[in-house]
């Protein structure tokens, strides 16, 4: 079996975009981190993302339409 070889991918990019990533990433820089502290509000998040699913789904039923489900264990 061949040792497998990493390659580094060639990415062209020109000098304006280049540009507007470092300005957008000078944009981040200067935002608050965003930092959870305790154990509830991740929690909460989660209920929060999962109760505006289960909205979703029901604006989709009150036009005739129907979202697929699937459940990972």
């Amino acid at each position: 079996m061949k040792p497998q070889v990493n390659k580094l991918a060639t990415w062209s990019v020109d000098e304006q975009a280049l540009e507007q990533m470092r300005d957008f990433n000078r944009k981040l820089a200067r935002l608050p981190r965003f930092r959870i502290r305790n154990r509830v509000i991740p929690r909460v998040i989660q209920a929060l993302l999962r109760v505006g699913q289960i909205a979703g789904g029901l604006k989709l039923r009150k036009h005739g339409l129907v979202a697929e489900t699937s459940r990972r264990h």
